[in-house]
């Protein structure tokens, strides 16, 4: 079951993580300013859906189950802030940007609570 419902966020953090890492002349010019600061949080806000969802169903790691949603915000904050590391370090035409951080960790938020709504609530029961 841990692979099984862990595939699809991890597919979304391989593509997120790719798309982050294309070197700045293999962008296109956004059509308003901002529009990178959407994207990412868009990508952050279904990652973070798609990490709690994967949490809540998992029963292989209880601390998981248990702080699903403390877990999902952790790792979504340490992805981000990852990307962000590799795109100065090693990307070319790239930079860290601490708005882009902010951005998916508004993202992350706004991932959990479009799961909230959905499901009614955040607490495990």
């Amino acid at each position: 079951m841990f692979i099984k419902h862990g595939l699809t966020p991890l597919s979304t953090a391989i593509f997120i993580l790719i798309v982050c890492l294309i070197p700045g002349s293999g962008i296109p010019d956004a059509p308003f300013s901002g529009m990178d600061k959407l994207i990412h949080a868009f990508m952050f806000g279904v990652l973070a859906f798609q990490t709690l969802t994967f949490f809540r169903k998992q029963y292989s790691v209880p601390f998981l189950r248990l702080s699903s949603v403390k877990a999902c915000v952790l790792f979504c904050t340490i992805f981000g802030a990852l990307i962000e590391l590799l795109q100065g370090s090693f990307v070319q035409n790239r930079s860290a940007d601490l708005s882009d951080l902010l951005a998916d960790i508004l993202g992350t938020g706004c991932g959990l609570l479009v799961f909230g709504l959905i499901h009614g609530k955040f607490k495990h029961t």
